[in-house]
């Protein structure tokens, strides 16, 4: 079995490094020479846009599979329809690469979302007004022109990119006018807490979920900066964004992993923030984690392998390794370049904890280079464990 992924950074990486043990090749598509996957896979060099690169990577593969949702879809279309197995589906990358799409799709079927608006500008997308949450621009002014309003990208936004938060006065100049960068306008929503779910479904309809995952933000760079497993929330709670989660993989037909990102609200309600069809930031303490890690049961999804289970076995903590502000620097062949190999020994030296470098040649401020996973027999000394690597990495520097 050969598996081709379109794109070749660290999810990649990750990905390439769990198929070698079911005896999977891998082989990517990446424009960067020597790709953080290519450690373990053969790489194509080429645009993600290319459609020659694309179809030069469905030559090389019995499958194709993507770690980002942002390629050319059309391409993608054209070689599923030639008989090579896209999964996700094309029409689900299609689905989720425009946020207005996403959202008017799920509140189409009944899920939970925030209140939102279709700015002026952009393609048109299917479901203008279908479900309960959407309204007019003028009507969402009407109603949120006092407390403000969130102003999402529809394409090309992750890691925080390409969302705003508008006072007012913000709300009031967009309304009126719209904006150049097509987007939609989102009620601000009164959060509690952030959790993802993760779901993984084989062509089958076979549905494997795990167990919410608790997402800690960086208020700087509005990514996820620590993840806790299990979540610390009420059973109840927890039961109802699984429920959420699978509604949400069924509704889109995906094959393969979906991360939904939910806002838990004050008032107890369960959201839907965004869905990504791949393993995700929130996932990586699975490898070490649970009894089956979420890219190889990415792997197992999209190739038709049955899924394994989702259990968690051991209490795991999560931090993400990001460049700092002032990085621009060269990678020194043992880590990032911002990474002393003293502070590197001394983290390995401590009792379940698991470093990943990710094999990026620049530190580029702001850009993920690494995760740092704890396991412990309870979070709290899960927590403590990824606090002392936290410190000796000095990943505590706020610019």
């Amino acid at each position: 079995m050969i598996l081709g992924v379109v794109g070749g950074g660290q999810l990649g990486r990750m990905l390439a490094l769990a198929a070698a043990p079911l005896n999977i090749d891998v082989v990517v598509l990446d424009p960067t020479p020597r790709c953080p996957a290519s450690v373990a896979a053969r790489q194509i060099r080429g645009s993600l846009e290319d459609a020659a690169a694309l179809a030069d990577l469905a030559a090389a593969c019995d499958v194709l599979t993507v770690e980002i949702e942002h390629t050319n879809i059309h391409a993608l279309e054209a070689i599923h329809a030639e008989g090579v197995p896209v999964r996700p589906a094309p029409a689900v990358l299609r689905t989720v690469s425009d946020k207005l799409r996403q959202r008017r799709v799920l509140a189409a079927a009944g899920l939970p979302g925030p209140i939102f608006a279709a700015l002026p500008g952009g393609p048109d997308t299917p479901g203008s007004g279908s479900g309960a949450t959407e309204l007019s621009v003028e009507d969402f002014r009407d109603r949120f022109g006092r407390t403000g309003a969130v102003r999402k990208a529809r394409f090309g936004g992750y890691d925080g990119r390409g969302v705003e938060r508008l006072d007012a006065g913000g709300l009031r100049t967009i309304a009126g006018g719209g904006t150049s960068v097509p987007s939609y306008l989102e009620e601000p929503v009164a959060i509690a807490a952030e959790v993802s779910v993760i779901v993984a479904r084989d062509p089958q309809g076979t549905v494997a979920v795990y167990d919410p995952l608790e997402m800690v933000m960086d208020p700087r760079l509005n990514l996820v900066d620590l993840v806790v497993a299990p979540a610390r929330i009420p059973h109840a709670l927890a039961m109802r964004c699984e429920e959420v989660a699978r509604g949400a993989a069924e509704t889109l037909g995906v094959v393969g992993l979906l991360a939904v990102e939910l806002f838990l609200t004050d008032d107890g309600g369960v959201l839907i923030n965004e869905v990504a069809p791949r393993p995700h930031n929130s996932g990586h303490l699975t490898i070490e984690g649970s009894a089956t890690s979420q890219f190889e049961q990415h792997l197992r999804a999209v190739t038709g392998i049955p899924l394994g289970s989702t259990e968690l076995i051991r209490p795991a903590v999560m931090r993400n390794i990001v460049a700092p502000g002032d990085s621009d620097e060269s990678d020194t062949g043992v880590g990032p370049a911002f990474l002393d190999r003293d502070a590197m020994n001394d983290v390995l030296a401590i009792e379940e904890i698991h470093l990943h470098l990710y094999g990026k040649h620049q530190a580029r401020s702001g850009r993920k280079m690494g995760h740092i996973t704890a396991t412990a027999r309870s979070i709290e000394d899960a927590l403590t464990r990824i606090d002392r690597a936290s410190r000796r990495l000095e990943l505590y520097r706020k610019e």
